[in-house]
């Protein structure tokens, strides 16, 4: 009966020396848990700060100084003892550091990718103003020099941090480029055409005044010096780019032209020098065919089909057409004789 109260007290003691050491050791281990969590978020502060150290981002700024004071109260906590809390504002901490870096991150990809749009529409402007024709004309001049001018606002944009409308004006720039080159090539290939046209009429009038010797026509040679007159006219806005109507224009003066062929020839005079023309072929034509040589053979084979367009054109009035055919035909059997050796 002795020994009970000695074992009543060991229970009793017992009783209170566990759940102190439990406590304790439970203690322990969520301060070792919160030293973890508070080394964790400072590496990733550190690291959100080396990223943001340049930047110019004022939100990633903004949030890295946040989660600095929030780690600085996360460390308070933690020196009182009042390491569940700590834990909780180091989470918040990193979060908020984390947010920052990848804010930061995100603003470098968005410049990036404005500094490649305008690095891509000021080659098209250097490949545009290389390549574009010192006589261009005012318009197209007018055109490229407002994209420059724009192109330049851009870069002031984006300068400034501005990268929403940087990236904006810069992608409207290069669509009007765009639009631009296919301008220029358009006007290039109506260029070429009208030159073509002019060109054609020149040797037309050549023609002609060579013609006027044979012909005793005052209105012929009336008309033949007023088209000449409009030509040199239309030479000189042709060099200065005014080709607004000249289509219209040289389509009016050849059809002048093919009045003055018809006063001073007339299909009358084309017929004859068709059938001229027909008799010769028929005297040759047996004496080239039996000839060894393929060229000249081929030659004449050329001249029938002259001469079919020949007749064909004077007998539906294309009196211009008719007589190109009729030339044709000259010249190929003249190659076709010599060759055949007539």
């Amino acid at each position: 009966m002795k020994k009970l109260p000695k074992i009543l007290i060991l229970v009793l003691l017992a009783a209170f020396l566990i759940p102190s050491f439990a406590f304790g050791q439970h203690q322990s281990q969520v301060r070792n848990r919160f030293e973890q969590e508070f080394r964790t978020t400072s590496e990733v502060i550190n690291q959100a700060r080396n990223i943001i150290s340049n930047s110019k981002i004022d939100k990633g700024i903004e949030l890295l100084g946040l989660a600095e004071q929030i780690q600085n109260q996360a460390r308070s906590m933690g020196t009182a003892g009042n390491y569940t809390n700590g834990i909780t504002l180091t989470y918040s901490a990193r979060e908020k550091a984390k947010n920052a870096a990848l804010l930061n991150r995100q603003a470098n990809e968005n410049e990036n990718l404005v500094r490649r749009q305008l690095e891509k529409t000021e080659k098209l402007l250097d490949r545009i103003r290389t390549n574009m024709p010192t006589d261009a004309g005012q318009k197209i001049e007018s055109l490229y020099n407002t994209a420059r001018e724009n192109q330049r606002r851009a870069r002031e944009f984006y300068h400034n941090q501005q990268l929403r409308p940087a990236l904006k004006l810069s992608r409207q720039v290069e669509n009007s480029l765009k639009k631009l080159i296919e301008r220029v090539k358009e006007m290039n290939g109506n260029l070429e055409q009208l030159q073509n046209q002019i060109g054609r009429l020149e040797n037309k009038i050549v023609r002609l005044e060579y013609m006027m010797q044979n012909c005793d026509s005052e209105r012929a040679e009336q008309t033949l010096k007023e088209v000449k007159n409009q030509f040199e006219n239309i030479k000189r806005e042709q060099n200065n780019k005014e080709v607004e109507g000249l289509e219209n224009r040289l389509r009016s003066m050849n059809q002048r032209l093919n009045a003055v062929i018809e006063i001073c020839q007339g299909t009358d005079f084309q017929t004859d020098q068709l059938n001229r023309l027909q008799a010769e072929f028929d005297q040759v034509a047996s004496f080239i065919r039996e000839s060894e040589n393929k060229k000249a053979q081929k030659l004449l084979k050329t001249v029938e089909s002259n001469l079919r367009k020949a007749e064909h054109l004077c007998q539906t009035g294309d009196s211009e057409a008719c007589a190109a055919n009729i030339k044709a035909a000259q010249i190929n059997l003249r190659k076709a004789k010599k060759l055949a050796g007539l």
